[in-house]
């Protein structure tokens, strides 16, 4: 939002900018000049508001779209879960998150390299991304750390979902020969905050890394 702001000033600075010019031109030359300072005011303002446009979609992609995985990196995460929390609260709806990580990432990167580590996490985030309801958001939090924000969600429908998940997942990582462990955590019971609520669930993604279970997605249910 800020940086919608601050490149909406700029523009319309601009913009002030070359009417004034457009303005002082039309002091100078004859009224007969009008319809062509007039237009040309308006190919200007349009180019410039096109080209500011695009400027803006990029650099606002850059903030918040990981380069790698293109889903949305950290600070999108933590931006949309303050919202989605806060109408959880003002509303009394569930919200949950489910935290995922790749079982043994760095054995993976040491045994295959970084160029089939990479590959992995952009299947990883594709597998996910193509199998959640629109309203369910994917971010990677960093390194092979990914997380779901799915609004609107008990603890137990999250717990199905990853079931839900496991099937398309697998299928669509049947060659990599991986598992991901994922831990819930739960607004209202599980914390109101969402730091709180991202460090239960990495505590619960810890303690599935501790039980042998089958699937590509790794979930406890307590």
């Amino acid at each position: 939002m800020i940086g919608r702001i601050r490149y909406g000033l700029g523009g319309a600075a601009v913009s002030l900018i070359l009417t004034g010019a457009f303005y002082r031109i039309n002091q100078i030359y004859p009224p007969e000049m009008d319809k062509v300072v007039y237009s040309l005011m308006a190919i200007f303002n349009g180019i410039l508001g096109a080209v500011l446009a695009v400027l803006f979609s990029k650099l606002y992609g850059l903030a918040v779209v990981d380069p790698l995985t293109q889903v949305g990196n950290r600070r999108f995460f933590f931006t949309l879960g303050e919202k989605q929390l806060a109408l959880a609260q003002r509303y009394e709806r569930p919200l949950s998150i489910a935290m995922i990580d790749i079982d043994n990432f760095k054995a993976h990167n040491d045994a295959k390299g970084h160029v089939a580590g990479d590959k992995l996490l952009q299947r990883v985030a594709t597998a996910l991304q193509r199998n959640l309801h629109n309203s369910d958001v994917i971010a990677r939090l960093g390194g092979d750390e990914f997380v779901l924000l799915l609004p609107n969600t008990t603890k137990e429908e999250a717990v199905q979902l990853i079931h839900r998940l496991n099937g398309p997942v697998s299928a669509y990582l049947s060659n990599f020969g991986v598992q991901m462990s994922v831990g819930v955590a739960s607004f209202p019971e599980d914390g109101r905050e969402i730091e709180t609520l991202l460090n239960r669930a990495d505590t619960k993604l810890y303690q599935t890394k501790a039980v042998p279970a089958p699937g590509v997605l790794r979930v406890v249910t307590n």
